[in-house]
């Protein structure tokens, strides 16, 4: 099987915690989750939407996918596409957008035929060519490390921030000191504001 991350309850619960009523809060827990998640209907169109995500991923061809932690290979019952998600969250009817991938708990899984994960390049891939389409010009979106971020979008978005927790090459890592992946830990300090985000 896929390996899962250990904290992430942890995880989710700390990003919960930090952001309060701040912004709406999408966690899905799965697959099915993420599904019934995209279909979000905001009860206030002004608020910031933010869509934390935390599963295994890997990339096959020319696409990166969020998997189940069950996985035993990579199918379309088992796997969402990065370029579906993307789409689904920029056509959700609020204004400012805030995607946290906590994702690549692993680079490669031979039992599953992962021998390499290029999830966050085809993660920057996709972006771009999203945000191309949505503005019908070349050059809109920026990338800085592993944030991604569009100034414009469908009539409604006026941002979208992408945050991934590994760039190309690495792996996101728990540590069990801090309870936490040092990913989300930091990402919900930052968001609480305070000591901890200094």
């Amino acid at each position: 099987d896929i390996t899962a991350n250990p904290f992430a309850v942890a995880d989710a619960k700390s990003m919960e915690r930090a952001l309060g009523s701040k912004a709406s809060l999408l966690t899905p827990k799965d697959l099915s989750d993420l599904e019934q998640s995209l279909t979000f209907e905001p009860k206030n169109r002004r608020a910031p939407l933010v869509v934390y995500i935390d599963m295994a991923s890997t990339s096959s061809g020319e696409q990166g996918y969020l998997l189940t932690t069950d996985a035993k290979s990579l199918n379309v019952s088992n796997a969402y596409s990065i370029r579906n998600l993307l789409e689904q969250i920029w056509q959700i009817p609020v204004p400012h957008k805030l995607l946290i991938l906590n994702t690549n708990h692993s680079c490669r899984n031979l039992r599953t035929g992962i021998l390499d994960n290029d999830f966050s390049y085809f993660l920057k891939t996709e972006f771009n060519a999203l945000t191309k389409r949505a503005n019908n010009t070349a050059g809109t979106a920026g990338t800085s490390n592993n944030t991604i971020q569009s100034n414009s979008g469908n009539d409604s978005t006026e941002s979208f921030i992408v945050l991934c927790s590994s760039a190309d090459g690495q792996s996101n890592w728990g540590s069990p000191s801090l309870g936490h992946t040092p990913f989300a830990a930091l990402i919900s300090y930052c968001i609480s504001g305070g000591e901890k985000a200094d």
